[in-house]
Formats: C-alpha cells, sequence, structure tokens
C-alpha cells in the first residue's frame, strides 16, 4: 500500500513536472535526479518507472528549448566508440535477444546521458540543483532504510537493509554514494548560504547509516577511495581536524544502534571466507569465457548466456562451490563483464572514456566533487554491475558537461602566445 500511495504522489507531482517542463526543462531533471534512489519501487506497469518517465519528458522538453541544436560532443568521442562497439557485437551475440534487450537499455541511457552533458555543458550552476534533488531523494530512501531496521529488520540476524522489499541491498547502497559525497562536500565548503551547511550536517548521518545497514562493502570502499583520493588531499589542516573528528563521532554513534556493531565487523570478516559472496568463483569463471574470446567477446549483455555449467567445468571449480555457484550469474565486475562481453579492444576503450574523465580539467574547480563521485563508482564497479544503472550514468554525464564546457572555453579562448622580446638597435660606431 506504501509503494503505491508513493506511486501515485509521484505521478500527481510528475503531471505537474510535464506542464513546468515545457518552459524550465531543468525542473525535470531536477524530478528525475530525485526519484533515480527509488526507482527499483517507483514502476508503473507497462510504462515502465517513473525515473524513465520523467527522463523522457526532460529529454523531449530540452530538446524543444534548445532547438534541438544538441553537442554530440558533449560526451567524449571515446564514448561513441564504445556504444559502436557494444552494437557491433549483437552480429556474432551468442543470445541475439538477451544481446538486444541490453543494447536497447544502453541506448536509453546513453542518450538521456548525452542530453545531460550537454545541459550541464551549457549551464554548469544547474549541477548543484541536480545534486541537490538527487541527495533530497536518497535521503528519503536512506530514511526508509533505517526505518526498516527500527522496525524490526535486525541486522543481528545478518538481514541487510534496504529502502524496499524489491530493491536491491547492494544497489540501495550504490543510489546513497553521490548525494553522501555531495553533502560531505557541502560541509567541508564555505561557498553558498550557510544554512546549506547545516542542512547537508544533519541529512550525510541518515545517508551514512543507510550504507552501512546495507552491509554493501563495496560503498563501503568506494566511499573510502573517493573521500580519501579527492577529497581529503584539498582540505585545509584545521577543516580535516574537524572533520576527521565529527566522522569518528558520527561512525561511533551509528555504530552504537542495536547489533549494529557486531554486524559491521562480521561483515568485514566474512569478505575473504566467502569469497566476496562467491564474486572469485564468478571471476574465475568469467575469466575462462574471456579466454575463449579474448578479441570479440561473446556479445553485450550476454555474460549471463556464456555462464554455463561448459564454462563451469572448464574452470574446474570445486564440487562443493556449485551450489553457490549457479548457472545465469552476474560479473560482479564491469571490467570483467566488458572485457567478457566486448573483448580487449572494449575494455580497452571503455578505460580509455573513463579513466580520463577522474583527472582532466573541469569548466569550474569548484566542482570537482563530482570526479570524486565517479571514483566511487569505478571503485564500486570493481565488485558491483553498475554499467546499467542510472545513478552510475548520472555521475558520468555531469562530469562530461563539466569536461566539455572547459573544453569550448578553451577552443573560444585559446591561450596567447608570449610577444617576442622586440629587437635592440644595432649600437652605431
Amino acid at each position: 500500500m506504501g509503494n503505491e500511495l508513493l506511486v501515485l504522489v509521484l505521478a500527481i507531482v510528475g503531471l505537474g513536472t510535464v506542464a513546468l517542463a515545457y518552459t524550465r526543462p531543468m525542473y525535470a531533471l531536477y524530478f528525475y535526479a530525485f526519484t533515480i534512489p527509488m526507482e527499483d519501487s517507483l514502476v508503473v506497469g507497462a510504462l515502465g518507472t517513473v525515473p524513465r518517465l520523467l527522463a523522457v519528458v526532460f529529454v523531449i522538453s530540452y530538446l524543444w528549448r534548445i532547438g534541438f541544436r544538441l553537442r554530440l560532443g558533449a560526451m567524449s568521442g571515446w564514448s561513441w566508440a564504445w556504444l559502436l562497439l557494444a552494437f557491433t557485437t549483437w552480429l556474432w551475440a551468442t543470445e541475439p535477444h538477451a544481446s538486444l534487450d541490453a543494447l536497447f537499455t544502453l541506448l536509453q541511457l546513453f542518450i538521456v546521458a548525452l542530453v545531460v552533458a550537454d545541459a550541464i555543458s551549457r549551464d554548469a550552476t544547474q549541477l548543484t540543483g541536480v545534486l541537490w534533488a538527487f541527495s533530497l531523494g536518497a535521503t528519503i530512501t536512506a530514511l526508509l532504510g533505517v526505518y526498516h531496521y527500527l522496525g524490526g529488520m535486525s541486522v543481528a540476524n545478518t538481514e541487510r537493509v534496504s529502502a524496499f522489499t524489491e530493491q536491491s541491498v547492494a544497489h540501495f547502497a550504490a543510489a546513497l554514494m553521490p548525494a553522501f559525497l555531495f553533502l560531505c562536500h557541502r560541509v567541508a565548503t564555505t561557498d553558498g548560504p550557510r544554512v546549506l551547511r547545516w542542512v547537508a550536517l544533519a541529512l550525510s548521518p541518515v545517508l551514512l547509516a543507510g550504507i552501512l545497514l546495507s552491509g554493501t562493502r563495496s560503498a563501503w570502499i568506494g566511499v573510502a577511495v573517493a573521500l580519501g583520493f579527492v577529497y581529503v588531499p584539498r582540505l585545509s589542516r584545521r577543516t580535516l581536524i574537524a572533520v576527521v573528528v565529527g566522522a569518528g563521532m558520527l561512525a561511533v554513534g551509528v555504530s552504537r544502534l542495536p547489533d549494529v556493531g557486531e554486524y559491521l565487523v562480521s561483515r568485514m570478516n566474512t569478505a575473504v571466507s566467502t569469497g566476496g559472496e562467491g564474486r572469485t568463483d564468478i571471476w574465475k569463471v568469467g575469466v575462462t569465457i574471456f579466454l575463449q574470446h579474448p578479441l570479440i567477446g561473446v556479445g553485450y549483455g550476454n555474460f549471463g548466456d556464456a555462464f554455463d555449467y561448459q564454462a563451469m567445468l572448464d574452470t574446474r571449480l570445486a564440487v562443493e562451490r556449485w551450489g553457490e555457484i549457479f548457472t545465469g550469474r552476474a560479473p560482479h565486475n564491469i571490467y570483467l563483464s566488458t572485457a567478457t562481453e566486448m573483448g580487449v579492444p572494449g575494455l580497452c576503450i571503455l578505460l580509455c572514456w573513463l579513466l580520463p574523465l577522474l583527472w582532466r580539467p573541469l569548466s569550474d574547480p569548484r566542482f570537482f566533487f563530482v570526479q570524486g563521485i565517479l571514483l566511487a563508482y569505478l571503485t564500486q564497479g570493481a565488485f558491483l554491475d553498475i554499467l546499467n544503472r542510472k545513478y552510475f550514468w548520472l555521475a558520468v554525464a555531469l562530469v562530461e558537461g563539466l569536461v566539455c564546457a572547459q573544453a569550448a572555453r578553451r577552443k573560444d579562448n585559446p591561450p596567447r602566445e608570449p610577444a617576442l622580446p622586440a629587437a635592440r638597435p644595432e649600437a652605431r660606431g
């Protein structure tokens, strides 16, 4: 009943968004970002999810507003090459129908990312509004997860927490990461109204609690890497001390919740003993599949179909592991899945596309935290399949838009060459 009521409320607000988007398409983008963390529960029958419908509204209204003059260069050339290769692999896919379904989803995500990147490249100030909207939606999602925990979904029984019954706990945590990292930046920065810092300070503990209670170790690692390599080096000594003390107090407070401390310790202790809940065995089979098709892969979206009994036999897994590793498993690694489905060329193109986004100059250096969000996802991507998730593509689009804006600025204002020194007049004898 709760989910149906939430869908009804969002549908009513969505209708208002459609009307408003005709003149102000960015409001549709805000509402789209707001609903992404709740996507798993916002299903509207055959129409798909609410975020998908809002994405369509945003794309159409935005293109209409700019006269369909879309910058195709808002997404880098490597991203286009990767998309083209993904579609090309359909020609030799082991299961063409499964590949076609995955490619259709990929095309939708890419188009929305392209339009979002174009919007950010034209007006980078919209990025803050997008992330605030996303953070509010993520906070509501995290609150629901914490509520389920307090209502009896006890982590003492190793039952991991999410916001909705239909929601994957791993993707629940992954959807909270951008909001938590963004709000951490808002707490540490002195830019903008002070009231926003207090709002960020109030919301960030809720998001941290949701990430911890989910038991998603890949999210913990992603957040830690982003904070350690992108955020902390930019802090002054005084701010760093305050952040460390505040984070320590926050972590102690969360761990004092009933059974949480033992639960977090058990999740860390079982990471090695369970092989990452079977991930190491999955990766062994994935490597076997990759070595059988190293150049062209098995076709985009076909990892699960290639993960069959024959591949498991070829990998020579121990017999006792067969009860946990079954056919059709997901790769739980975006790099292994890309190499397996698109071969070495696909993996090389993916790395050439995404890795440079982490250090390429942005149109506004104050938005460095977006690269931290992307780094968190690329780290988590080593343990979770996120290439078909809207939150990942939103992060990519935001970085691409800022990079595109900086490239356009350099093109319009090329650096001036230093003037040659004037020649000295010859001395007359």
